[in-house]
């Protein structure tokens, strides 16, 4: 069956050197990219434009030259805003793989592992003349003059920036003595989620879902609901559709299987659905890929 995963669990770079650096334009790659997170640190550059992202439920429209700093499992999503243009670098590195516990113990025990478990938290949103920013930019900018060197010569050049961005961001994040609250308030959505993306074509009730996650469902749909931006009902029926659309694209199975296939006993429920969300009907979507791959 069809997966979408919001724990993204792809290697950003190589094995030998865990770092990416993508290039991107809204709304030309994507209008929307959903709620994920991975063990990354991320750092998302604005080039030019403006656009909306939610780090850990925190709303944020950033416009040049501003920065967003995502500690690893953070989650977060991207958004285009109104009907702005956006021209942005996303830099992600593993940085528990470049200071290696078990060789460098001492730096990771205080460089990284304070971010992993919460006891050092950063501030998202860096604007264009905040003090990390203002120092951050310039080796992002040598970064991505040599991003298509990254892995031919440029090596010790990528290394020893990670090392400088990772002194920046713990220069100006701050300790605390609790966790942040990310694990705590977040961690049964994650559970959730996951649940989702595994069981998606059966009966998932809210009340199975709180009794499943040890919480009640008042908790568990006020919770969701604030994490994700909307309720769990409509979640998990956008879910569906996402894995429906996916498999029309495909062509290989006729629309009642897909609709069975994706939870929906109701054919005309499936129907009504998916009109609402694509504004237009299986059979013409499916069409339409079809007669795209004919060309």
């Amino acid at each position: 069956m069809a997966h979408i995963n919001y724990h993204e669990s792809i290697n950003h770079g190589t094995l030998d050197l865990p770092y990416a650096i993508y290039h991107t334009k809204i709304p030309d790659f994507f209008k929307v990219y959903p709620l994920h997170w991975h063990d990354e640190f991320e750092i998302i550059y604005v080039q030019d434009g403006s656009s909306c992202f939610v780090v850990d439920n925190l709303k944020i429209t950033a416009f040049k030259g501003d920065l967003i700093v995502i500690p690893p499992q953070v989650p977060h999503s991207i958004e285009q805003h109104l009907d702005n243009k956006a021209d942005f670098f996303n830099f992600l590195f593993r940085a528990d793989a470049i200071v290696d516990k078990s060789t460098c113990s001492y730096l990771y025990e205080k460089y990284i592992e304070p971010f992993v478990s919460g006891f050092k938290q950063i501030t998202y949103y860096q604007k264009q003349y905040s003090p990390l920013n203002k120092e951050a930019t310039p080796l992002l900018q040598e970064l991505i003059d040599k991003r298509h060197d990254v892995y031919s010569k440029d090596e010790l050049l990528v290394i020893s920036t990670i090392f400088k961005l990772l002194q920046l961001i713990n220069k100006y994040a701050k300790t605390t003595h609790t966790p942040s609250n990310i694990d705590k308030s977040l961690g049964f959505i994650k559970d959730a989620v996951f649940k989702v993306q595994q069981m998606y074509p059966q009966d998932l009730s809210i009340e199975y879902m709180a009794q499943s996650l040890n919480v009640s469902k008042s908790h568990f749909m006020k919770t969701f609901k604030k994490t994700m931006g909307v309720s769990f009902t409509q979640y998990l029926i956008d879910y569906r559709l996402k894995i429906a659309a996916r498999q029309l694209k495909e062509g290989k199975l006729k629309i009642f299987e897909i609709s069975n296939n994706c939870g929906f006993n109701n054919g005309s429920y499936f129907i009504r659905s998916f009109k609402e969300k694509y504004k237009t009907s299986p059979k013409n979507y499916q069409k339409m890929f079809k007669i795209e791959k004919r060309k």
